[in-house]
């Protein structure tokens, strides 16, 4: 959580899997090239956690 330029808390929630038609390699190829990826991951897991608001 971080405080927005407002002083208020800004709190965002993703989906479990992702908004887009693609696959999690075909985002990372699409999208993310050169950027690490930290873990491995399902082909339809998203970038963001959404732990916190479940």
């Amino acid at each position: 959580m971080s405080i927005n330029d407002f002083s208020y808390p800004d709190f965002n929630v993703t989906n479990d899997n992702h908004s887009v038609n693609l696959t999690t390699s075909e985002s990372v190829a699409r999208f993310y090239e050169g950027f690490d990826v930290k873990k491995e991951m399902t082909q339809d897991e998203t970038f963001h956690s959404n732990a916190k608001a479940k």
